[in-house]
């Protein structure tokens, strides 16, 4: 080989070479147009509308399921009186006859 050939050359190492890579890759940004943001908007809003409505469906049948147990709650007062009504009855059979006879 001849001089002039090793002038045009630039020998670097390879563990420069790589680093300078990966720092390449680092300082490249990606600059979001407004549109790309309003699109992503957008689709976030839509996705928790959907979510909104699920809930809302939800929270009707929870509401449903409330009124359910509140007219079986009343039915059980209602059969709980009546029991200890029953129970009381028994117990004062005698009197409750002398009273009304």
């Amino acid at each position: 080989m001849s001089n002039s050939e090793n002038d045009n050359t630039i020998k670097i190492p390879a563990d420069k070479l790589i680093e300078a890579l990966f720092h390449a890759k680092q300082c490249e940004q990606h600059y979001a147009t407004q549109e790309s943001v309003d699109n992503l908007k957008e689709s976030v809003n839509h996705r928790f509308d959907a979510v909104d409505k699920k809930f809302d469906v939800v929270d009707k049948r929870f509401d449903a399921v409330d009124k359910r147990f509140e007219k079986i709650e009343n039915k059980l007062d209602r059969f709980h009186w009546f029991i200890v009504a029953a129970v009381l009855s028994l117990f004062f059979k005698e009197q409750l006859i002398a009273f009304f006879s």
